[in-house]
């Protein structure tokens, strides 16, 4: 198989992390900034999209404490999600049709916010 999508259809890639430590103890954590390391190629004229949603919890297991969905283009130099909590995961993915993305290192800045 070559190409980009699916029979003229888009394929819907997508990539997500589990949860992950961004705060030790009792102390929560805010993250303002988040830059994806991405290549993009497109065919068509409009650049592509993808949409990257953080979520955040409080303690293992507990739920979604915070989530955020923010779209990015290729022109867009980082988010600012403003998520807040003990653990994070990520997610992004597209549904664009003839566009390619790859995935490089993730920048964030986290800072400490509080106890509760």
């Amino acid at each position: 198989e070559t190409g980009r999508d699916a029979d003229g259809m888009a394929m819907n890639p997508w990539f997500e992390t589990g949860y992950f430590a961004i705060e030790e103890g009792e102390d929560f954590a805010v993250i303002d900034h988040f830059q994806p390391d991405m290549i993009w190629t497109r065919s068509g004229s409009a650049p592509g999209s993808v949409d990257v949603t953080l979520s955040t919890q409080e303690y293992p297991n507990s739920g979604i404490h915070m989530t955020n969905t923010l779209t990015m283009t290729s022109t867009t130099p980082y988010l600012a999600p403003r998520v807040r909590g003990r653990q994070l995961k990520w997610r992004i993915e597209s549904s664009d049709l003839d566009s390619f993305w790859r995935l490089g290192m993730i920048r964030y800045r986290v800072g400490v916010d509080g106890r509760r």
